[in-house]
């Protein structure tokens, strides 16, 4: 009671069990034949079916032989336009340097060839230095150090440079008077190596301008003609020559920048003030002062004298100008 009565097999059960037997046969048998046949030709006599499986490996083998070629050109292309490539860029390479370097040449040529500014013709640096040189001299001068009760401790010495010119008919050596302020003696160093005891002839202060006198020039010392500064031009080449840190004979370049400044200073122990200076990129150092600033026909057009502290590429000249108005007087 309460149990599921177990369910007798039935003759009609076991037909359809073996009917359900013959058809999965006959289903098996159909898929069986399906798929064997599927390996044939519809166009091939099924009683002679082809070597499918030898086909097929020959058929990898050749597809495989197709691959490698193919790979080997496609390989063989890359390697030619890499090559194709990397040929073009080292030319470009190549052929842009040789440019860079042309390019400098040209510049190195112009800087040794410039033009004076002012409707002259070319000058090479070379030949104006050595036009100009030996009328070049570096200016010692000793100077006394004093304690506080005004008694003279020792002596220093005072470096600067100056340049030959003719005035009343009579070589001399201009300066600064910054350069030979307190000295109590001052030697004249030309470009040939000789020495000369010099003494003050006549001084400017308020100017910052020195006249020196020795007693014998050395020969083939040629006097530097001072011109007229009012045609000047800001852009004008220049250049400075003197003994910048006791390094005798030193060229410097550059421009005329500013025309007409006005400078202050302190001269014997006074504030002074000096106008109609020129401005210039040239390159003035500690030992500069009182050497020439030239154009480029080796003429004097001023006398280096300062330069800005901690600037790069400032100095500032008296003008050749200011220097004609007073060394008249100054040469005795």
């Amino acid at each position: 009671m309460g149990k599921t009565p177990k369910k007798q097999n039935t003759a009609s059960d076991s037909v359809s069990e073996v009917a359900s037997d013959s058809v999965s046969e006959v289903a098996s048998e159909q898929k069986f034949h399906f798929q064997e046949n599927s390996q044939f030709n519809l166009n091939t006599d099924y009683s002679s079916p082809p070597p499918t499986s030898i086909y097929t490996a020959h058929t990898k083998q050749q597809k495989s032989k197709n691959t490698k070629i193919a790979m080997v050109a496609l390989l063989s292309i890359c390697l030619l336009s890499g090559s194709f490539i990397g040929c073009a860029v080292t030319y470009t390479t190549f052929n842009n340097k040789l440019n860079d370097l042309q390019t400098q040449i040209n510049y190195l040529n112009g800087q040794s060839s410039i033009s004076g500014g002012q409707g002259t013709n070319s000058v090479s640096l070379a030949n104006l230095y050595n036009n100009v040189k030996s009328s070049v001299v570096e200016v010692t001068c000793s100077v006394p150090q004093y304690n506080w009760f005004g008694n003279v401790m020792g002596y220093t010495s005072q470096q600067g440079s100056g340049f030959v010119t003719t005035v009343n008919n009579q070589q001399v050596i201009v300066t600064n008077y910054h350069v030979i302020e307190s000295a109590t003696s001052i030697s004249v160093t030309f470009a040939d190596g000789s020495k000369r005891d010099a003494t003050i002839s006549g001084t400017k202060p308020n100017m910052d301008i020195a006249v020196l006198k020795i007693s014998s020039i050395p020969k083939n010392t040629n006097s530097l003609t001072l011109v007229s500064s009012s045609n000047l031009n800001v852009g004008d080449n220049v250049v400075a020559i003197g003994s910048p840190y006791g390094l005798s004979g030193t060229l410097t370049a550059g421009i005329i920048s500013a025309l007409g400044r006005t400078i202050e200073g302190v001269n014997n122990n006074r504030e002074v003030t000096i106008s109609d200076v020129i401005q210039t990129t040239t390159q003035i150092n500690s030992g500069n002062s009182g050497g020439p600033l030239l154009n480029m026909q080796g003429q004097v057009i001023g006398i280096t004298t300062a330069i800005v502290s901690g600037s790069q590429g400032l100095g500032f000249a008296i003008s050749s100008d200011t220097i004609l108005k007073e060394i008249g007087s100054l040469v005795k």
